[in-house]
């Protein structure tokens, strides 16, 4: 919404906006039963003025112009809750065919065997570039708590002037609770066809701080304690980072 000047239309009509805002290393499913593929790039190509889409590579893997040239906006999760949301995102879609019980991902994930990962070299090679001019980085704890806060400093970072009609419409269209209905953000076309099981976790789940703790047993919350602190004392290109593991929000 911030690329198109606050206005909800950009996310309440047209095409589902995993087309509009692809992911750079993926294809992009299209025609009437999402049976045909074109490449990301392709697709990014044919497209005048602003162009905005998401990936999952780090700042090592990204090719070198987007990241010298682009606007970069990294966001992170504390580690705890990406491991949850991980976990239901594998079971309950088709690509991953991932039914392993919660134990079984937490050793995998601080055993660095997962996707996108490991975890903290992904992270480290985007927070190492932190203070670029070209580089905007927060928290998903952060925008939770201080949604206008972050929305706004976002968009001065982008170059967007926006009037407190504009945030506002911002703020309300694009935060957890109208996402998770709007089909057009909640990847709706994917459960249609089958790719996304719902029965087993909707792709918005709950967007709650400290779901971890209803999922960890003790020692597997100690066994992710142990890994974050290993992590963080043999990185310095970390220092400064700290996560957020529990808090108190309304997601309204």
């Amino acid at each position: 919404m911030l690329a198109n000047d606050g206005d909800p239309q950009s996310i309440l009509t047209g095409a589902p906006l995993k087309f509009k805002v692809p992911y750079l290393e993926m294809t992009i499913p299209y025609g009437d039963e999402l049976d045909q593929e074109m490449m990301a790039l392709d697709h990014l190509k044919k497209q005048d003025g602003v162009r905005t889409y998401v990936t999952h590579l780090s700042a090592k893997a990204t090719p070198q112009r987007v990241m010298n040239e682009a606007k970069i906006v990294y966001i992170y999760r504390n580690p705890k809750d990406t491991i949850v949301s991980m976990y239901y995102f594998m079971r309950a879609s088709m690509w991953f065919g991932f039914h392993g019980t919660m134990e079984q991902l937490v050793d995998d994930v601080t055993r660095d065997h997962c996707m996108n990962g490991p975890f903290f070299e992904h992270l480290e090679s985007f927070w190492k570039l932190r203070n670029r001019s070209n580089v905007f980085i927060t928290s998903y704890e952060e925008l939770m708590k201080e949604p206008r806060g972050i929305i706004k400093k976002l968009s001065m970072f982008l170059g967007k002037n926006m009037t407190e009609a504009q945030l506002e419409e911002t703020l309300h269209y694009s935060n957890f609770s109208q996402m998770k209905e709007n089909p057009l953000t909640n990847m709706a076309e994917f459960e249609s066809i089958g790719i996304i099981n719902p029965k087993v976790a909707r792709f918005f789940r709950t967007g709650q701080v400290g779901n971890w703790k209803k999922h960890f047993t003790p020692e597997m919350n100690e066994k992710v304690d142990a890994w974050i602190a290993k992590n963080l004392a043999e990185r310095p290109d970390l220092a400064g980072l700290k996560f957020e593991f529990e808090q108190e929000f309304d997601l309204d």
